[in-house]
């Protein structure tokens, strides 16, 4: 699968990594739970097995206490060794979504500068 188009060259949010944070997402045919790559206000990039081709529209749950819904739209789809990295939009983020994706990508700033 090619690169798409709409790619951004730059990023409007920073993105935090977010590896061990798991989500669910619908795409309105089946329900997939996949490891999220890494997150922003704007948006997720996860790993996925098959490509999803951009413009799709998800609903996506995180995994997170209490757990956040919110929908996105596919922006591009690259192949990555054997799997495939896919940058998600969100679209229409209401103002609790939004406190609660500044608590989630604060927490996991958090978790990732503590030392090991």
């Amino acid at each position: 699968m090619k690169n798409s188009d709409t790619k951004p060259k730059q990023r409007i949010h920073d993105r935090v990594s977010a590896a061990n944070l798991m989500l669910e997402y619908s795409d309105g045919r089946r329900f997939y739970s996949e490891y999220l790559h890494n997150i922003s206000l704007g948006g997720i990039c996860l790993e996925v097995l098959k490509p999803i081709e951009p413009g799709a529209r998800l609903t996506i749950s995180l995994s997170t206490k209490p757990a956040l819904k919110i929908e996105g739209d596919v922006k591009w789809t690259d192949k990555h060794k054997f799997r495939y990295r896919i940058g998600v939009q969100f679209v229409k983020v209401t103002p609790e979504q939004e406190f609660r994706l500044r608590q989630i990508i604060q927490s996991l700033f958090w978790e990732a500068s503590q030392p090991q």
